[in-house]
C-alpha cells in the first residue's frame, strides 16, 4: 500500500496513501467549486491548450467533462501554467493552515518537502492536532502518531518527506554527489543521507517552516482567479501577494 514516508533520525512515521488521494481530493474539490465552469465557460476555453478536447464541448456536457479533465489532468495550459500549480495556488492562497499543509504534502511529498526539527516540529504538530480536531485530517490514517511524535521530538536534524511509489530517501537524484548511480548506494546509508541533505537543502522553497508558511506558491502563484483573468488579457497575469 502507498505511503507518503515522513523520515529523520529517530523519526520514522507514514501517512495513508488513501490519506494522499483524499487530500488531492479535497484540494481539486476546492479549486473546482471556486473556478465555477456553469459560470466560466467562455473565459475557461480562452486558456485551454489549442488541442484540449474540451473545446468540442458545450453547454451542460462542457460542464460535467470539465470536471473530470481538472481532476486528473496535470496539462499546461495557453498561458503557460500547469493545472497541478493552480489547483494547489488556489487552495493555498485561501485555505487555512490545515488546507495549506494538505496542499504542501500532496504537491511536494514526491520531491522531498522537509523541515528542520526542534520548534519547527512543535509548530507543524499544532497545525496537524488543529486538523485532527476539526476533522479536516482523517482519524487513523498516520496523523496522530506523526502529530504525537513531533510534539516530542528533541532533535535539531532535518526530517524528510518522500512517496513510497516514487524516488525514496536518501535520493541520487538529490545529492551533492558527482558519480554514477550505482556508486551513491553503495555509500554507508549515513553518508547517502548527509550528501542527499546537503542537495536537498539548497532548495528553500522545499522546506516547511512558519517564516514564509503563509506567502508561498508553488510555480507563478496562479489561482483560478488569475486564471479567469488572463482570459481577457494577453500580456498575462501578475501573482497577488
Amino acid at each position: 500500500m502507498s505511503r507518503i514516508e515522513i523520515r529523520g533520525h529517530d523519526f520514522d512515521v507514514d501517512i495513508r496513501g488513501s490519506e494522499r488521494a483524499y487530500m488531492a481530493g479535497v484540494i481539486t474539490n476546492i479549486a473546482l467549486a471556486l473556478i465555477d465552469p456553469r459560470l466560466n465557460k467562455d473565459k475557461i476555453k480562452a486558456v485551454l491548450p489549442d488541442d484540449c478536447y474540451l473545446l468540442g464541448y458545450s453547454g451542460s456536457d462542457f460542464v460535467k467533462s470539465f470536471g473530470v479533465w481538472f481532476s486528473v489532468g496535470d496539462e499546461t495550459l495557453k498561458n503557460g501554467d500547469d493545472l497541478f500549480s493552480i489547483k494547489l495556488n488556489t487552495v493555498y492562497r485561501f485555505g487555512n493552515d490545515q488546507i495549506k499543509l494538505m496542499a504542501r504534502l500532496h504537491g511536494q511529498c514526491e520531491i522531498h518537502c522537509y523541515m528542520t526539527a526542534g520548534c519547527n516540529a512543535r509548530w507543524l504538530a499544532g497545525i496537524i492536532r488543529d486538523g485532527l480536531e476539526s476533522g479536516l485530517y482523517r482519524r487513523n490514517q498516520g496523523w496522530e502518531e506523526l502529530e504525537s511524535s513531533l510534539d516530542r521530538y528533541n532533535g535539531n536534524s532535518h526530517i524528510v518527506c518522500s512517496y513510497s511509489v516514487s524516488d525514496g530517501f536518501p535520493s541520487y537524484s538529490v545529492a551533492d554527489f558527482d558519480g554514477e548511480q550505482e556508486d551513491f548506494y553503495e555509500l554507508p546509508l549515513a553518508e547517502q543521507w548527509s550528501r542527499s541533505m546537503a542537495g536537498l537543502t539548497r532548495n528553500k522553497g522545499l522546506e516547511l517552516k512558519p517564516d514564509n508558511f503563509q506567502d508561498y506558491y508553488f510555480g507563478n502563484g496562479h489561482t483560478v482567479f488569475d486564471l479567469l483573468e488572463t482570459s481577457g488579457n494577453r500580456n498575462g497575469i501578475s501573482v497577488l501577494k
